[in-house]
Order: structure tokens, then sequence, then C-alpha cells
């Protein structure tokens, strides 16, 4: 019985049932059902794919074109890794302080939305000089942390631990 209660399993297996992750980003439970992991069904909520929907879709946005490439490279980076991560916020932030390349936040922001992403982004005046190879790996290091928000046992302050970068699951291409 104590064994059923375990904290770590109970988030680690999505409740009392194993949840399995759908390539729609969704989680469900054998049943079908959505999981009962609180971690997980957090980012299932329609707000995520809608604000996804809407910064792609905002073209008088200055970091429009640059958030359709992260957007992209975010599901590239999904795909081909298997992370099976669900799209979270993705914030664009030139005021990021200058020693930081980006974060992952795992808990809510201001607006009450939960798992941001965060990537320094140049001022909007050097933004054609921006080196998107430097925003791409900065971003698979913070889907990283969500991947192991998600899935593992996450660093305290969302610190490194031994655990990260989390363990891909079998058959993915290593890093």
């Amino acid at each position: 019985m104590d064994a059923a209660f375990d904290l770590d399993r109970w988030e680690i297996e999505g409740g009392a049932v194993r949840a399995d992750h759908h390539a729609d980003g969704e989680t469900r439970r054998a049943s079908g059902a959505r999981s009962l992991n609180r971690k997980a069904s957090l980012a299932e909520k329609p707000v995520y794919p809608a604000l996804a929907r809407h910064q792609g879709d905002e073209t008088e946005w200055d970091y429009q074109p640059l958030y359709a490439i992260l957007g992209e490279w975010f599901d590239r980076f999904n795909d081909r890794f298997r992370l099976l991560l669900p799209r979270v916020p993705l914030r664009l932030d030139p005021t990021i302080r200058r020693n930081c390349a980006g974060y992952f936040r795992p808990g809510h922001n201001e607006f009450g939305l939960v798992y941001e992403i965060a990537v320094a982004v140049p001022p909007l005046a050097q933004l054609a000089t921006v080196d998107v190879g430097d925003l791409l790996g900065t971003l698979l290091h913070e889907q990283l942390h969500l991947l192991q928000e998600l899935t593992g046992l996450p660093g305290q302050n969302n610190y490194h631990n031994a655990q990260y970068p989390p363990g891909l699951r079998p058959g993915v291409p290593a890093l």
C-alpha cells in the first residue's frame, strides 16, 4: 500500500495508472483519459496551443518571424529526440540579463501560464544580426529542462543536477 502512494512513483508514472504520451502532446492513461499527473496535465490546457497559434499568426509582432523559426525547431527537436513535450509558452525576451541565454520557468509566470521557456533575443535594432544557432541551442537546452520537470527529478531552483540532461527514451539518437 505504501508503494502505491510513493510521491516519486506517483509523478513518474502519472498517477496510479501509467501515463502514455501521444504525438499530439497529450498525456493519456491506458483508458484514454487524460493523465492524473499534475505536471503533465497543466500543459494540456487549451490556452497553450492557442497561445502558440497566436504567436505564430501575429504578423504585426516584430519577433514573429523569429518565433516561427523557434516554434518550428521546438517541434523538430521534439520529433527528432522523441521528447514528447507539450507546447508551452515561448517568451522571446530582449530584457533578459546579459549573462543569461534563456531560462525554463517550472512554475507560473505573471499571466498564470506554467512551464514557460524564455530565450534571450537582441533588441529590435540588432535583430538582423541574431545568431539563430545560438538561440536554437538555448531552446533545446530549455526543452531538456522541461523534459526533466515532467519526467524526472529536477534540480533545486531549476539548477542542473546529476540527472540533467534527462535520459532520452530508448531508440532516440544521442544529442
